[in-house]
């Protein structure tokens, strides 16, 4: 009877007892390996925050750099612009009296009426024309001074400034030669007659009376007006979580600052609030360790906030200005980010443990019902074992096999949620992934700084001739000899001009759209938008382009892919050109398009001594960079190879090449782009 009863007990113990091991090994296995992967995912997503965070910032501040240094670069040409456009408008102005009044009118008379008008424009407190007549090699009569009228009638021929400069006859040389000109010269401000400044005039002829028309400006007061307009941008930039950008000089000053207005123009002498050490001195002396900006750590609160926070800021130095810009981003919102992700994955993990008890306790519960019916069952039945000993047993192994079918059932509901739980880290796994887009993306915002300054470089032309049509309609309006001939031609230029502005937008508005559409396109258009993109950098760093396009490639592809992956070639090509060729007239990028029967290729070489051997098998890889870690973040090149590759379904890689140039043999890196023709 104890062995009967023994037999029972076995019967609901031993399956119980197996199942509840298996649920608790398989339990804490899977929980194990939870924790192991959301400890890697924190780790590493602190990383990448800070990371994000800091090229974020870097970001920022390289493309307000780019837009001082490219309105740095544009100030001399519209400088020099602006005073040739006045000069052509008062020589149009006057030679449009002439032609109406010369049968009219006697000489004296005409000429009085040509310059009084002219002595009526102004600019204002300090812009006016100046006018003189060429009697001989050695006089020259001035006929129109506004800004010392006792002068007008004399000769001023051999007049000179303080460096003893006869810009007198600088005045009659460049006319005798050229017709007009630029004159540099020193002379006094209205405002103050004592010190001489450095002064640039242009100067045309004006045959009718052997006249020439001047309009002169003083440069320093252009520049203050650059640097007030790039000033004025700053004020613009302001960021989530208390992000601006503040500037100071080299000498302490705060020139720019969003939160603290009332300070502009004073020295600065804010401390660091936990360290005490003078945060103006700290900024300065981190922006001149480095050319390229560097970073810094310092402890600071937030606007209208008492708590001391630690901050990671961004500096940079504008040499030529003596500004230092900078921005920050506080390392408690960082945290916070960080936080916030440790919450919700630690909710999703006790989600999963809780279910996987509330599961096995299931299990186990139907296991245990089972076994104690299966027990009861043959307890009723034991009487009889010794006379139907087979037939017991066959019902033993049947209820045996019903027991493991169970046991199968809730095995497989647990490789289910296995699954489940795989799906959880993989959609983990991608949401890093996408993270890692992020990078890539904020990698192709210092291109678009440089996009800002191609554009403005393709505006400056158009938006010139709009203002000279628009300022000679107002002054022909205001001295009543506007024509309807005049009227027409000059609405005519502006809707040219606008038109040609809203084409430029529209190139560069699909470019940074970047929309994956599918079309049929000639494979040198592809390449002469890169280089329309890229035309500011082009210039800026005086690159050669020498283009050799074999006609009618045409392809079935992504439009937009390629032209980023070209911007990113290009790109690289231009930054090894500005680190290795110091000498800037051999800095050439060699393009040349041609095709086989069934493929089209691009090649894009440069002439900055090529790519160390050992290295050219990783440079598609990602991360992978030879700059320094403030300037690249190793991934164009990785994108340029993700779009040839997946997306277009092509080939793409690097070679050291040589080729001849004028005679001169040059070495370089050789990208070469593989791709289906149509």
């Amino acid at each position: 009877m104890a062995k009967k009863t023994n037999v029972t007990k076995l019967i609901i113990i031993v399956p119980i007892f197996f199942i509840f091991t298996t649920i608790i090994a398989m339990s804490s296995i899977t929980i194990s390996i939870l924790y192991e992967n959301y400890n890697k995912n924190i780790l590493n997503l602190s990383h990448q925050e800070l990371e994000l965070q800091k090229q974020h910032i870097k970001t920022q501040i390289d493309s307000i750099y780019n837009y001082i240094e490219y309105k740095k670069t544009e100030a001399p040409k519209r400088f020099k612009q602006k005073l040739k456009d006045r000069v052509y408008m008062a020589y149009s102005l006057a030679n449009k009296i002439y032609e109406k009044e010369k049968d009219k009118l006697p000489k004296e008379e005409l000429q009085k009426k040509i310059l009084e008008t002219l002595r009526k424009v102004r600019f204002g407190n300090t812009g006016y024309f100046f006018v003189a007549e060429i009697k001989s090699d050695t006089e020259t009569i001035a006929k129109m001074l506004p800004a010392t009228p006792e002068k007008e009638g004399t000769n001023v021929y051999l007049i000179k400034d303080i460096d003893n400069k006869y810009y007198g006859k600088e005045f009659v040389k460049v006319i005798s030669e050229k017709k007009e000109g630029f004159v540099h010269y020193k002379w006094h401000k209205l405002t103050n007659n004592k010190e001489q400044i450095e002064k640039t005039s242009f100067i045309k002829s004006f045959p009718p009376y052997n006249w020439f028309i001047g309009y002169g400006e003083y440069m320093d007061d252009f520049e203050k007006n650059i640097k007030k307009e790039a000033l004025d941008r700053l004020k613009l930039f302001k960021y989530p979580n208390y992000g601006y950008i503040w500037t100071i000089s080299t000498n302490r000053v705060l020139l720019e600052h969003p939160y603290k207005k009332s300070d502009i123009g004073k020295i600065n002498t804010e401390l660091d609030k936990k360290t005490g050490a003078l945060l103006s001195d700290l900024f300065i002396k981190a922006a001149l360790k480095d050319e390229n900006g560097s970073f810094v750590e310092y402890h600071w609160t937030k606007p209208n906030g008492t708590k001391i926070l630690k901050k990671i800021g961004f500096v940079r130095y504008i040499k030529d200005w003596d500004w230092v810009i900078g921005t920050g981003v506080y390392l408690e919102d960082i945290h916070s980010n960080v936080e916030k992700f440790k919450e919700k994955e630690t909710h999703e993990i006790k989600d999963v443990i809780l279910n996987i008890l509330i599961i096995s306790i299931i299990i186990l519960i139907i296991v245990s019902i089972i076994s104690y019916l299966i027990s009861k069952k043959i307890n009723g039945k034991f009487l009889d074992y010794e006379e139907s000993l087979k037939n017991k047993q066959y019902e033993l192994e049947k209820a045996n096999s019903t027991l493991e079918n169970k046991v199968q059932e809730k095995t497989k509901e647990l490789k289910e949620l296995n699954e489940k739980l795989e799906l959880k880290v993989k959609a983990r796994t991608e949401e890093i992934a996408k993270k890692n887009k992020v990078l890539e993306e904020q990698s192709k915002m210092v291109a678009l700084g440089e996009m800002i300054g191609n554009i403005a470089h393709q505006w400056r032309q158009p938006l010139s001739s709009i203002s000279v049509a628009a300022s000679s309609i107002h002054l022909k309006k205001e001295l009543n000899i506007l024509e309807d001939q005049d009227l027409f031609d000059l609405t005519d230029n502006i809707v040219k001009n606008t038109q040609y502005l809203s084409q430029v937008i529209d190139d560069f508005r699909n470019y940074v759209k970047g929309e994956k559409k599918l079309v049929n396109f000639d494979i040198n258009d592809s390449v002469k938008q890169a280089l329309n993109i890229l035309d500011a950098s082009v210039h800026n760093h005086k690159l050669i382009i020498i283009k050799d396009f074999e006609k009618n490639i045409f392809l079935d592809n992504y439009l937009n892919e390629l032209i980023q992956a070209l911007v990113n070639i290009l790109n690289n090509a231009k930054d090894a050109l500005k680190e290795k060729q110091k000498d800037e007239s051999n800095r050439i990028i060699f393009i040349k398009t041609y095709s086989s029967k069934d493929k089209a290729y691009i090649s894009i070489k440069d002439s900055a001594g090529g790519v160390d051997e050992s290295l050219v098998n990783k440079i598609f890889e990602p991360y992978f960079t030879t700059k320094d870690k403030t300037q690249g973040t190793g991934l164009g090149l990785y994108m340029t190879y993700q779009i040839i590759s997946d997306s277009m379904k092509g080939k793409i890689h690097v070679e050291n090449s040589e080729f001849t140039h004028n005679k001169k043999l040059y070495r370089g890196a050789n990208f070469i782009i593989e791709l289906a023709k149509l």
